[in-house]
């Protein structure tokens, strides 16, 4: 339990550092860029958000046995998209808590610098709407297939983390001998 306290006290910390981080560079960035471009940002940290909430929804009803099998076939990504299942939790705390509501919070703050640097009171008024609808409809949509496809979606996303891990651990290994 007192790992378990810990752990959230961590993730707190994070997203506070984090946040703070992104959103006081973010701002300055989108006041810089023209319109085009600080809509185009802002729509990719939604996406984001939304990506993220169908992967941390797709580790929670992905099936271990499924990657089992493959790791005996010696199939490339299983083991870690066991890591990954077995880990469900974490993973989707990670996913849908840190990274979705980061995202979230961030969008909503982008939505508000670039409607301001707009200018128009219309936009102002409606850009924050515009962007929790945005959000919780790609969300709500994401919902289904993360269900329906969540052994395909937690192996596309173990087979990324192994490729990163094999480029970046095994170059690390070599560099030492």
């Amino acid at each position: 339990m007192k790992k378990e306290y810990r752990r959230i006290w961590l993730i707190a910390a994070s997203t506070f550092m984090v946040t703070l981080l992104i959103s006081g560079t973010t701002r300055e960035l989108l006041a810089s860029l023209s319109p085009f471009f600080s809509v185009l940002i802002l729509v990719t940290v939604i996406l984001i958000g939304i990506l993220f909430d169908i992967i941390g929804t797709a580790v929670i009803t992905a099936h271990e046995s499924t990657f089992h099998a493959m790791a005996a076939k010696q199939i490339f990504g299983a083991s870690s998209a066991i890591s990954l299942v077995k880990r469900a939790g974490e993973v989707a705390n990670f996913c849908n808590d840190l990274v979705g509501d980061i995202a979230g919070t961030l969008s909503g703050a982008m939505g508000a610098v670039v409607a301001t640097t707009l200018g128009k009171p219309v936009l102002i008024v409606i850009m924050a709407p515009a962007v929790s609808t945005l959000t919780v409809a790609g969300k709500a949509l994401g919902k289904g297939p993360a269900i329906k496809y969540a052994d395909k979606i937690i192996y596309q996303v173990a087979c990324i983390l192994a490729w990163w891990d094999k480029i970046f651990h095994r170059g690390k290994k070599r560099q030492r001998s």
